[in-house]
């Protein structure tokens, strides 16, 4: 086996690991302290709606100091130390980075970095295969600002879809646009873009907006634009379902008292969530909760679901039975 000799010294040096964690909290310190930051929460604060033109001319006025002090500080401290990490980076897609510059109570704010022959790419194998792709909402009001549209063209979506119906639910197209340096695209919680082909790399910051969000996300289908996923946009709420899945993988029984708990979780799609995790684990521990569901849930959607699935248990039972 290969060593990689440069990694067993870091490894087996604790003042490295030191040094590098100092770096690293060095620069989250210069991440929390950006004008731009404080800039943003007392328009945010102080305004009852989002002022897009005080948001953007705010953005405008200080990216500059912002993309100089994550490139000075990003060169410096790679310069010195082969192991820094950029600390605060947010999830990656095929085509995109995200940098995170702030998440607090009244927002999160990004720098997303496009890449345009990834980009491309992407939709065109996307096109090939329609069905296995998605058009998602995620219930925030949002503005993006393009600091370089590197001639992207963006695609339009919005959807009319009360949270407390989602029968039939569908989104529709809003038509196409091409951005350019310096515009901003502003989109309520039922609205959302995607990028769809650029001629260069782009970057622009994204300022999601944590209040009056929608209690859920959506996903609908890009093939027929039906609705095919339902997700908590609330992150507790996203914990609670992630664990739950987890303890279903894992087949653990001894959870089903814990997560018997949620059946009367304030929100519908959790109490359904964990109901399905339930029977996944052990139907027959479950089946009054079951039926207790299906006669008096207060939502429509879970006493439905519910219902169908009370019967298709009782066939089985009934089945096996004979």
């Amino acid at each position: 086996m290969k060593f990689n000799n440069k990694l067993e010294s870091f490894m087996d040096n604790p003042s490295s690991w030191e040094g590098t964690v100092h770096r690293m909290e060095e620069s989250r310190k210069t991440n929390l302290d950006f004008e731009l930051v404080h800039k943003l929460k007392e328009i945010i604060v102080e305004e009852k709606e989002m002022d897009i033109d005080k948001v953007s001319n705010a953005i405008k006025e200080s990216y500059g100091a912002v993309i100089d002090s994550i490139i000075s500080e990003g060169l410096n401290n790679m310069g010195v130390d082969d192991f820094y990490v950029y600390p605060i980076a947010g999830h990656t897609t095929f085509f995109a980075q995200r940098i995170i510059l702030d998440s607090n109570d009244h927002f999160d704010l990004s720098i997303d970095i496009i890449d345009s022959g990834l980009l491309n790419k992407y939709k065109a194998q996307s096109k090939m295969n329609l069905k296995e792709r998605g058009i998602s909402f995620y219930g925030r009001e949002t503005l993006t600002y393009f600091i370089k549209s590197g001639g992207m063209n963006i695609s339009n979506w919005s959807h009319d879809t009360p949270t407390k119906d989602l029968k039939d639910a569908s989104c529709q197209s809003d038509g196409d646009r091409k951005v350019n340096d310096g515009d901003v695209v502003y989109k309520k919680a039922n609205e959302t873009y995607m990028f769809e082909s650029s001629t260069d790399n782009a970057i622009a910051i994204s300022l999601e907006l944590k209040r009056n969000k929608s209690p859920l996300s959506l996903m609908f289908s890009a093939y027929d634009y039906q609705l095919k996923f339902q997700n908590p946009s609330d992150e507790v709420d996203s914990r609670v379902q992630l664990h739950i899945s987890l303890l279903k993988a894992m087949n653990c029984i001894e959870a089903v008292p814990t997560i018997k708990k949620f059946l009367s979780h304030p929100q519908h799609y959790i109490r359904w969530y964990a109901m399905q995790q339930l029977l996944g684990l052990d139907a027959l521990l479950v089946l009054e909760e079951l039926e207790l569901m299906a006669k008096s849930d207060v939502h429509e959607e879970v006493r439905f679901a519910a219902t169908q699935t009370w019967n298709l248990v009782q066939e089985q039972l009934l089945k096996k039975a004979s």
